[in-house]
């Protein structure tokens, strides 16, 4: 029989944003949206899930929130994986009007090679700055911590 092979979940850890911040910036910019976890060994990974509703309003013909997961060990933020973003547009009913986009979610794996405290967090940018106020609405961030 062979012996059990890495692949085992360790911990895991669920936050959810308290308030519901919102942006103008095309800087990213916190959302309120983060979780901390301790991984057990150097060797561990750590699946990121996130999951943000987005609030648009917007006097301009587009409007493009975009998302980042960034991981802080203690050194400052790091930007992790591809950008996240969506579109709505005046087919959608954003011109002078407020719009929700579809929930969105992703996931991203991480190897922080660190047994310390390891912070992850969601932040948001207006692309383009066209003039939209993105607001931030039942955002969830959950961290599992992977055995390899």
């Amino acid at each position: 029989e062979a012996a059990a092979g890495g692949g085992k979940i360790l911990q895991g850890v669920h936050a959810v944003n308290p308030t519901n911040p919102s942006t103008t910036s095309d800087d990213y910019t916190s959302m309120d949206l983060e979780a901390a976890i301790t991984p057990s060994a150097t060797s561990s990974k750590i699946l990121i899930l996130a999951n943000i509703k987005v609030g648009v309003y917007a006097d301009a013909n587009l409007a493009y929130p975009m998302f980042k997961i960034f991981r802080d060990t203690g050194a400052g933020d790091d930007a992790l994986g591809d950008t996240y973003k969506t579109a709505i547009g005046r087919g959608d009913g954003l011109s002078g009007n407020f719009q929700y986009t579809p929930d969105m979610g992703w996931s991203y794996l991480d190897s922080p090679s660190v047994d310390t405290e390891v912070t992850y967090s969601v932040q948001m940018s207006n692309n383009d700055s066209c003039g939209a106020t993105l607001y931030t609405d039942n955002g969830d961030i959950a961290l599992v911590e992977v055995g390899v």
